[in-house]
């Protein structure tokens, strides 16, 4: 009597093959999560380096910004400093030759006496009246009135006015210093600090060039030097 025990399904070529498809398939999704976690996670580094190279290009521009700032701007009294003031000068001179202006004044203004100011009270003494007197004039003028120290003691301004406006704004430059009354006595016991202050105005299209212009006004300052102005 012979007996015949059927295989399993697992022993047969179909269970076998089933088998194999369903671990193929396995591995086959495995491998399909691992690319995915992975691109994914490729996709996470990315998006945080974009990030972070557009942070630290805002943040390297913002500090070139400030660099450049800096370079424009005068330490000592926050306004512009020399460079900054030829920047905009020429920036003036040239909207004048556009005729995108009829006219523009520049105001040179000297503290007058200022080496006996240093002598008789001292450098940081000095200082502080440098740093008085640009916030006076910076607070006498209008949004768009540019402010600079361009050495020493001489401060400049470019303003577009003329006539009584501009006279009015000379005066108001010289009642606003007054008005601080900074003893001198490195002149006089009853001394104050005073200003001499020249202008040139220049009209669209200009006759001269911006060192022209400068020099007008420096010629206009010095012959007004003492307490004087000279508005042209």
């Amino acid at each position: 009597l012979s007996l015949i025990v059927p295989a399993h399904w697992w022993e047969s070529w179909w269970g076998l093959a089933l088998i194999l498809g369903a671990l193929f398939a396995s591995l086959l999704w495995l491998a399909l999560r691992i690319i995915g976690w992975r691109v994914a996670h490729l996709q996470r580094r990315s998006d945080e380096l974009k990030r972070e190279v557009a942070t630290r290009t805002l943040a390297l521009a913002k500090a070139n910004q400030d660099l450049a700032r800096l370079a424009r701007t005068d330490a000592l009294t926050g306004v512009l400093n020399r460079r900054g003031f030829e920047e905009a000068l020429a920036a003036h001179w040239q909207r004048l030759e556009q005729g995108q202006m009829a006219s523009c004044a520049l105001l040179l203004i000297d503290i007058d006496h200022f080496k006996r100011y240093n002598d008789f009270y001292g450098h940081p003494a000095g200082d502080g009246v440098l740093a008085a007197v640009a916030r006076v004039l910076s607070r006498q003028l209008e949004t768009g009135q540019i402010l600079a120290r361009i050495g020493g003691e001489e401060f400049a301004v470019l303003l577009v006015q003329e006539g009584d406006a501009l006279r009015d704004t000379v005066a108001q430059l010289r009642a606003a210093l007054a008005r601080l009354d900074l003893p001198h006595h490195g002149v006089a016991e009853d001394a104050r600090v005073t200003l001499s202050i020249g202008v040139s105005q220049m009209r669209s299209p200009p006759d001269e060039d911006a060192v022209g212009w400068l020099e007008r006004a420096d010629q206009q300052q010095q012959s007004e030097g003492g307490g004087g102005v000279a508005p042209e």
